[in-house]
């Protein structure tokens, strides 16, 4: 799979979004993807043309993250257990 040079430029302005929203570094996303920081930018700024494999590296670190993303779609986590019924 290959994608179009203006398609990897969307692709790295969304996770620089991502990372934004979530109000994560690109080292800690390099770090909980196994990646390098110089590679999160270069993907981040469209310079590097990642492999897919990356790509999902770097998504798996991304929801790694469950509280933020409760919190992105406006619900509240509880840490109680749910009552058994």
């Amino acid at each position: 799979m290959s994608f179009t040079k203006d398609e990897y430029i969307k692709i790295g302005k969304a996770i620089k979004r991502e990372l934004e929203d979530r109000g994560m570094s690109q080292k800690q996303l390099g770090e909980e993807a196994g990646l390098s920081k110089k590679t999160i930018s270069l993907i981040i700024h469209g310079t590097d043309n990642a492999e897919p494999a990356t790509l999902c590296l770097i998504n798996k670190a991304l929801l790694k993250h469950p509280k933020m993303m409760i919190a992105r779609l406006g619900l509240t986590a509880s840490t109680k257990t749910p009552a058994k019924r």
